[in-house]
């Protein structure tokens, strides 16, 4: 009983001092609001880069749509940032803004599992051809009586069991191809950019155009913007640098944070796979002629983007046209 009273006297105690006036409450509003933190998804970063490699000025511990979601903004408009390169020196040249639902999109790796098969099953030859019964040589007689050898029956010597007879249920040419919903396929590719966005593989650059004509001189640029790493001037102890290390050997489709490539490491092969997406390739000067010929470089337009060549490259170089054309075709409808 003595409990049940101290209990009552507490909640009593605890309504009075909840009572407030309209001008108290009117103060502490205020209060509140000036005591407020700022949340940490609208604090600009101004950490000054520390390698030449990245896309993430500093990387934001909440997702893009979760913060325009807070702040009350359109979900549609909110941005991630990312450093803008020059592709000729690779030196940062500003910081753009990149549209959260297409670079900061939810992750999800089911989806992007489905959209890398049905990718991969429409590319699939489905040439694959056996020969069956009627297709294998030998006569069509039976090859035994149907009585009294105390043996099993046979027929054929075309038939399965037999050597020399057809493959039973063997594969035929074919289509592989699935389908999977348009908007899946299309989340999916919002997966693969944001894969690169959060990994730091993502490279903004203002234009792809460059004066090098040689591949020689090409591949050097690349290795100079530790884009690319084992020639022969090199030595096999260079340090990489970078928040995440590139990979030494392609990995498709494998989603890694960090990886410490071998101690020897062959001098003759690039350590890591890029992949150039400019917005159209009229205006990429002498970019398909200089590295066209390289091995571990991929070239691809922005409106062919497709999932299994973003995932199965380590690096991501993309133009800002590219971004915008991207935003064009994956914002929410």
């Amino acid at each position: 009983m003595a409990n049940l009273t101290g209990r009552t006297a507490l909640s009593t105690l605890l309504r009075r001092l909840t009572v407030t006036t309209p001008a108290a409450a009117t103060a502490s509003r205020s209060l509140t609001t000036v005591t407020a933190t700022p949340s940490p998804a609208t604090t600009t970063p101004t950490a000054t880069p520390t390698t030449v490699i990245g896309s993430l000025p500093k990387p934001s511990p909440f997702s893009g749509l979760d913060a325009a979601v807070i702040h009350g903004a359109d979900p549609a408009e909110a941005t991630v940032q990312a450093w803008l390169r020059d592709f000729e020196t690779n030196r940062p040249v500003g910081i753009i803004d990149l549209p959260a639902a297409v670079f900061n999109a939810p992750v999800r790796t089911d989806i992007l599992h489905s959209v890398i098969n049905y990718e991969r099953d429409a590319v699939r030859q489905g040439t694959h051809s056996t020969k069956g019964i009627s297709d294998v040589r030998g006569s069509t007689r039976k090859a035994a009586p149907q009585k009294g050898r105390g043996m099993a029956r046979v027929g054929t010597i075309r038939a399965p069991q037999f050597r020399g007879g057809g493959i039973a249920h063997g594969p035929k040419p074919r289509s592989h191809a699935t389908e999977i919903p348009r908007k899946m396929w299309l989340h999916g590719l919002r997966v693969a950019l944001t894969l690169k966005y959060l990994q730091n593989q993502l490279l903004i650059v203002d234009d792809m155009a460059t004066s090098i004509k040689k591949t020689r001189e090409f591949r050097g640029r690349l290795v100079s913007h530790n884009w690319l790493y084992g020639n022969k001037n090199m030595s096999s102890a260079t340090p990489y640098t970078g928040e995440v290390e590139l990979m030494q050997y392609r990995n498709i489709c494998r989603v890694r944070d960090r990886y410490q490539p071998p101690t020897a490491v062959p001098l003759d092969v690039p350590a890591a796979t890029i992949l150039f997406m400019p917005a159209a390739f009229k205006g990429t000067n002498n970019l398909l002629r200089a590295g066209g010929r390289l091995n571990g470089l991929e070239f691809m337009e922005a409106k062919e983007a497709e999932v299994y060549a973003i995932m199965r490259n380590e690096l991501l170089v993309m133009d800002r046209a590219a971004v915008e054309l991207l935003h064009e075709k994956l914002k929410f409808q």
